[in-house]
């Protein structure tokens, strides 16, 4: 082969390979086609999807004419403020320095107004849980004595509870160690007479007809 000239084996072998790469790139643009109809496809299949629930939602939403019902003023809101501290220790079974003391450690359970409705008072959710706690009253005067529905006295009630639980249990309440019963037992019976006991957790007092005296 002289210098300078090309084989032509060399040649074809070029060729060859010119039209495998073409061919290359021929299916490289058929599977990118491919690809972008199924991408494409998918972006409609989840369009119509959307559009589906949305549908859904509006069939299946429900008309509220109102979002709250309106309530008249309460016992708590008009007659309480005005009685004196001998009922209000009667109604709730603590003083009003205690009812402070108990609303500034709930302070966790304000509420925030909305665009909807005012929020129910901090205080006013306080002695919504004392009162039921303290009270014997049926439970359909509630909501009629603080001017709330009996879903929302219910939840107010349950995390009440809760948070006087976590905020003040520690301090209050706390069983006597074994060197100290002794002391307890003297003490309790000093002051009740009643031997044989710590503590207290809750009393009552029942009406009995006792028979005559013979």
């Amino acid at each position: 082969m002289r210098r300078g000239t090309v084989s032509p084996l060399f040649k074809s072998a070029f060729a060859v390979k010119e039209a495998a790469i073409y061919q290359l790139e021929i299916q490289q643009q058929h599977l990118q086609a491919e690809i972008d109809e199924i991408e494409e496809e998918l972006r409609q299949t989840a369009k119509r999807r959307k559009l589906r629930i949305a549908a859904l939602m509006r069939l299946c939403s429900r008309w509220r004419p109102v979002w709250s019902h309106h309530r008249s003023s309460s016992w708590y809101d008009t007659i309480l403020p005005n009685l004196p501290d001998s009922a209000f220790r009667e109604n709730f079974c603590v003083s009003r320095t205690t009812f402070t003391y108990t609303v500034n450690a709930c302070e966790c359970m304000r509420r925030q107004d909305t665009n909807m409705r005012r929020a129910i008072p901090l205080d006013k959710r306080v002695a919504i849980g004392l009162y039921r706690l303290a009270s014997s009253a049926e439970r359909e005067l509630w909501p009629t004595c603080f001017g709330v529905s009996r879903p929302s006295v219910n939840l107010i009630f349950r995390e009440f509870c809760r948070v006087v639980v976590q905020r003040l249990e520690h301090l209050y309440i706390r069983l006597p160690r074994p060197c100290e019963m002794a002391e307890h037992l003297r003490q309790f019976e000093a002051v009740l007479g009643f031997p044989q006991g710590v503590g207290a957790l809750d009393g009552c007092r029942l009406e009995v007809c006792p028979p005559p005296l013979s």
